[in-house]
């Protein structure tokens, strides 16, 4: 009976030393920060050799926030002119456009306020890798702000829940004054757990539509199965909760084979929304959408018939 007493004790003992390592340590399982592909030193250095306006035009800024600087891209939207120029230099050999790196100058060939999305990568997502793909967007009229985590790629600081909200709700604030932007059309984007954290910014900031993809309903189905219990969550990413909450238009997409957060989140985040729309594509967690040109004009024809 004792050595089942003292095995029940040693038990407990190492339990609650597990669960005391993972409060400690959660910000960096949740945001491995070590895990991440290496970017340049030089923001939008990729680009430099580019001939494709539609990179040639992103502009990079810094919020200056108290633990240091995170780095903002903004793609402003392209419009017809730009577009024809755009498929006039992919067939000549004129000189490449110098990368515009000045957040105050505008594009004035796009300086019309513009529906703006506002964009959260996933938890081994940079901004870098985003900017292309977002190409087709821009073509359909949005303007993109790509908003790089704390302690992520150049930027300074630890990701933390609360890193991360003051950090969107400064690029938010940062954006919405452009003259470029419409501040009505404002557009949360989260993918995976960038969902999370555009769920966070539309409990501070207001948005005319969410389209939360490959998104989680809450981190603790995640952990409980890992015999960690809610509780100990700084921060429970409570999408399903804040999303019950709005009003706005809500579209989610999900990959059929997602094996990293499955179907039925999306399914889930879709049933409490009170104006959502459930997209299902054959992709997984990182194929999702498999054809980024053409899901984006699915995204623009949502967007027009939920103004």
């Amino acid at each position: 009976m004792i050595s089942v007493i003292i095995t029940a004790g040693i038990l407990f003992f190492a339990l609650v030393i597990y669960w005391l390592v993972f409060y400690l340590k959660q910000e960096q399982w949740l945001f491995p920060v070590q895990r991440l592909a290496k970017v340049s030193k030089e923001p939008l250095a990729q680009f430099q050799s580019s001939s494709d306006r539609a990179l040639s035009s992103i502009q990079s800024h810094w919020l200056k926030q108290d633990f240091g600087n995170t780095e903002l891209w903004f793609l402003p939207a392209l419009n017809k002119s730009e577009l024809e120029e755009k498929d006039t230099e992919s067939n000549s050999p004129e000189a490449i456009a110098p990368v515009e790196n000045d957040s105050d100058k505008t594009n004035p060939k796009s300086a019309e306020p513009a529906p703006t999305i506002i964009i959260g990568h996933g938890q081994l997502g940079v901004i870098d890798s985003w900017a292309e793909r977002l190409s087709a967007l821009r073509e359909q009229g949005f303007n993109c702000l790509l908003v790089e985590f704390p302690g992520y790629g150049r930027s300074a600081g630890q990701p933390t829940a609360a890193s991360l909200k003051q950090t969107f709700c400064a690029a938010y604030d940062w954006v919405v004054v452009k003259p470029e932007v419409d501040p009505s059309q404002i557009i949360g984007l989260g993918r995976s757990m960038g969902g999370g954290i555009i769920m966070m910014l539309a409990d501070n900031r207001p948005l005319c539509q969410i389209w939360l993809f490959s998104t989680f309903t809450s981190l603790t189905p995640f952990f409980t199965r890992r015999g960690i219990p809610g509780f100990l969550l700084k921060d429970r990413f409570d999408n399903l909760k804040r999303l019950a909450s709005k009003t706005v238009p809500s579209l989610i997409l999900h990959g059929s084979a997602d094996d990293v957060i499955p179907v039925s989140h999306g399914k889930a985040l879709a049933k409490v929304a009170q104006q959502g729309r459930l997209i299902l594509e054959p992709g997984d967690h990182n194929n999702c959408p498999e054809n980024w040109r053409e899901f984006s004009l699915r995204i623009a024809e949502y967007y027009a018939s939920n103004r």
